[in-house]
């Protein structure tokens, strides 16, 4: 028989997919697209009707490829873009600290430089 659609959402948990966002509706949307072109299949009774499915079922594997390969380069950019950012912020860090070093050298050396016109004037 036909295999109910809310079984096909059994994967999804609360914070693994549910409360369901974009990705979790992209999804849905596929494997209802997916189930309808199934259903479009010719009955598999001679050859040109087999040969006919296998290119059918070719192409809507290279489709489901083509979806995967750009949901991972989504997680990949994502990733990137985080570490940049990460970067950025520890590169501000290092650059502030450099710039409280030189403030410290700066004091110290304006603290010396009183001490010694003070000595001289005396």
């Amino acid at each position: 028989g036909k295999e109910p659609e809310v079984l096909s959402l059994a994967s999804l948990t609360y914070a693994n997919g549910l409360p369901g966002g974009l990705q979790e509706v992209k999804m849905i949307e596929r494997a209802r697209q997916k189930r309808a072109f199934e259903a479009s299949f010719p009955p598999m009774t001679d050859e040109s009707s087999l040969e006919l499915r296998r290119v059918m079922m070719s192409e809507q594997e290279m489709r489901e490829w083509n979806v995967r390969e750009e949901e991972i380069k989504n997680l990949q950019d994502g990733r990137v873009e985080q570490f940049a950012a990460q970067l950025q912020h520890a590169a501000g860090e290092v650059e502030r600290s450099w710039e409280d070093r030189v403030e410290h050298i700066r004091q110290i050396k304006l603290t010396e430089k009183d001490k010694a016109l003070s000595a001289v004037q005396r």
